[in-house]
C-alpha cells in the first residue's frame, strides 16, 4: 500500500554514497517532472498510468581500483508517496539491468527503485560487448565478476543509501525483482549476500549459469551433427502433435500440457506423416523425429548419460532450433545469446564457427564452462541457511512451457536445496516454488501468467502470509479471460470436472490431477 512520505532532501543536493572497495567517479542527481504515460505491467506488478509524475533521477558511476571497469547505476526515487521500500530490478540475457519503463512502473507504485548495467558485459540482452576479450584473447574476469554479483551487491548499497538520504530514513524493507538473468541475479544474492534483500522475486531463473547458457546451443549442435535442419513448420507440427497427445492428462482440453512430466510422447510415431509447409508437402523423417527427441532429452554424453535437462514436452523449440530453409538449402540459425557465450567465453574467438561442434564434443564445453566460470557465476549453492537465518524470503515461478530455460533446471536446484535444508516443509518456510502450466519464458505462451507476484512476496515478508497459490490470468484466442491459480510445488491445479474450465474457482490444489 502506498503511503504519503515526501522527500526531506533536495534531489540535486544529494551526496554520493560510500561504496566499500569502489571509487565513485560520477554522481548526478536531478529531478524529472511532468511524466505522463502508462508504464507497462509485468508478472511483478500491474500496468500503471501516471499524470505529472515526478522523480529524483540519480545516475552513479563507479570503478574498482585495479580492475579497469566502469559500473553504472540508475535510481528513480518518487518525490511523493514513497511506500518506504527499495526495489532493485534485474536484467535479461547479457544485460544486467532494466530500462526506464521498468523503473517507471516500480516508482509509480511507490518504490525507490534502482538498476545497474553490471559493468557493461553485454551491449544488449543478446550481444556481448567485444571489449570483454583482450587483444590476446583473455576474458575480462573483473567485468565478469561485476556482472555476476559484485555490481548487484553495490546496487543494494547505493540504492538504500540514496533512499535514506533523500527521504530522511532508511527503507523499512528491500526487495529484488527479476526474471531470467534477473532471476539468476536474485538467487546469487540469496546465496552470496543473504542480508541485502528481505524478499527476492526471482522467476524463470538462469541458475546453474554455466550449464544453462551452454545448453542453449544444444539444439543447433544436434541438427549440425545430423546435417539436417528441419523447418519451423515441421517443428511446429511436432509440437502441436505433442500437445494433442498430452493435453488431456489434466482433465481439461485447453491447448496446454499441464503435466509434461507424465507425457509419454514418442516423435517416432509421426514418422511418415505429411505436413504442408509453404505450399510444399514434407514427410516427417526418422532424422527429424530423432532430432526432436534429442532436443527435448537435453545434452547427453557419447555413452547416452544425461548431462543436463532438456525442454519439457509442449514447449516451443523455435528459439533455440531456429533454421533457414530456402528450397533445397537449409541451415541453422544460432541463438545469439548462445553464440556469444561460445565465441567470447569458451572459444575466445569472436569468429568461431559453431556449426563445427558435434554432440560427442559438447560435453567438453559443459565441463569447460564450469571449470572456468563456475566459481564466479555458478549460482548453484544449495545451502541457503544464511538467507533463511536473515529472515529472507525467496519466491519463484517457472513456466512449464519455457522454451529458453527449462523448468527442469529450477526443479533440479530446488531438489538439492530440499536435501540440504531439511526437506520440502522446512524449505517452504523461506523458499517457495510455483510451476506455471503453458507459460513461456518470463511471459507469453498459452497459460495464465502469474500476476502481482511482488505483492505476494511483500505479504509474505511483512505480514507472514506465505503464498499457497499465485493468481494467473490470460486472454485466450477468443478473447475470454482465463484465470487459474498456480499451486505451490509439488501440488497441481485439479479440475473439478463440472465448473467453467476458464475460471480458477473450478480448480483446487491437489497432489495429482
Amino acid at each position: 500500500m502506498m503511503g504519503s512520505v515526501p522527500s526531506t532532501s533536495n534531489c540535486t543536493s544529494l551526496a554520493a554514497p560510500q561504496v566499500p572497495g569502489a571509487v565513485i567517479t560520477s554522481f548526478v542527481a536531478s529531478e524529472i517532472h511532468g511524466i505522463s504515460k502508462t508504464f507497462p505491467g509485468s508478472t511483478f506488478d500491474d500496468a500503471i498510468t501516471v499524470r505529472d509524475f515526478r522523480v529524483c533521477d540519480i545516475k552513479v558511476t563507479l570503478t574498482h581500483p585495479g580492475v579497469n571497469d566502469e559500473v553504472n547505476f540508475q535510481l528513480w526515487l518518487p518525490l511523493t508517496k514513497w511506500n518506504g521500500r527499495f526495489q532493485a530490478m534485474g536484467g535479461g540475457g547479457f544485460a544486467a539491468g532494466a530500462g526506464e519503463e521498468g523503473l517507471g512502473n516500480a516508482a509509480a507504485h511507490g518504490f525507490a527503485v534502482g538498476t545497474t548495467d553490471g559493468g557493461g558485459l553485454g551491449e544488449n540482452e543478446v550481444t556481448v560487448s567485444p571489449d570483454i576479450l583482450s587483444p590476446d584473447g583473455q576474458v575480462d574476469l573483473g567485468v565478469f565478476a561485476d556482472f555476476s554479483s559484485r555490481a548487484l551487491h553495490e546496487l543494494a548499497i547505493v540504492g538504500k543509501a540514496a533512499a535514506s538520504s533523500f527521504y530522511g530514513k532508511p527503507p523499512h524493507h528491500s526487495y529484488w525483482a527479476g526474471c531470467s538473468t534477473g532471476g539468476r541475479q536474485g538467487y546469487i544474492m540469496a546465496q552470496r549476500y543473504p542480508g541485502d534483500f528481505d524478499g527476492i522475486a526471482a522467476h524463470a531463473p538462469a541458475i546453474r549459469w554455466p550449464s544453462v547458457i551452454t545448453s542453449l546451443q544444444w539444439p543447433q549442435v544436434v541438427m549440425d551433427t545430423y546435417r539436417k535442419w528441419p523447418s519451423s513448420c515441421e517443428f511446429q507440427y511436432l509440437v502441436d502433435e505433442t500437445i494433442a497427445a498430452c493435453d488431456k492428462l489434466d482433465g481439461v482440453t485447453d491447448g496446454i500440457i499441464s503435466d509434461p512430466f507424465n507425457c509419454a510422447f514418442d516423435p517416432q510415431t509421426l514418422v511418415g506423416r505429411t505436413v504442408e509447409c509453404s505450399g510444399r508437402k514434407i514427410g516427417i523423417s526418422n532424422d527429424t523425429a530423432d532430432i526432436f527427441q534429442h532436443i527435448y532429452d537435453g545434452p547427453k554424453s557419447p555413452a547416452g548419460t544425461s548431462l543436463e535437462p532438456g525442454l519439457t514436452w509442449g514447449t516451443t523449440p523455435l528459439y533455440l532450433a531456429s533454421t533457414l530453409n530456402l528450397g533445397d538449402i537449409s541451415t541453422g540459425i544460432d541463438f545469439p545469446l548462445a553464440a556469444g557465450w561460445f565465441q567470447f567465453f569458451l572459444e575466445k574467438n569472436p569468429s568461431f564457427n559453431l556449426s563445427s561442434i558435434t554432440t560427442d564434443e559438447f560435453p567438453s564445453y559443459l565441463a569447460q564452462a564450469w571449470a572456468e566460470y563456475g566459481g564466479l557465476i555458478g549460482t548453484s549453492n544449495p545451502d541457503l541457511g544464511p538467507f533463511r537465518d536473515s529472515g529472507g524470503k525467496l519466491l519463484t515461478w517457472h513456466g512449464l512451457a519455457d522454451g529458453l530455460l527449462t523448468a527442469k533446471n529450477t526443479l533440479f536446484y530446488r531438489d538439492q536445496v530440499e536435501r540440504v535444508m531439511g526437506g520440502a516443509e522446512n524449505t517452504n518456510k523461506f523458499y517457495r516454488l510455483f510451476l506455471a502450466p503453458g507459460v513461456d519464458h518470463c511471459a507469453g505462451g498459452n497459460g495464465p501468467l502469474p500476476t502481482k507476484t511482488l505483492d505476494a512476496l511483500i505479504a509474505w515478508v511483512e505480514q507472514g502470509k506465505a503464498p499457497d497459490v499465485l493468481h494467473g490470468q490470460i486472454k485466450n484466442p477468443s478473447g475470454t479471460t482465463v484465470t487459474r491459480d498456480i499451486c505451490l510445488y509439488p501440488l497441481v491445479a485439479r479440475y473439478d470436472g463440472k465448473g467453467d474450465p476458464n475460471k480458477a474457482s473450478s480448480y483446487s490444489c491437489q497432489a495429482s490431477f
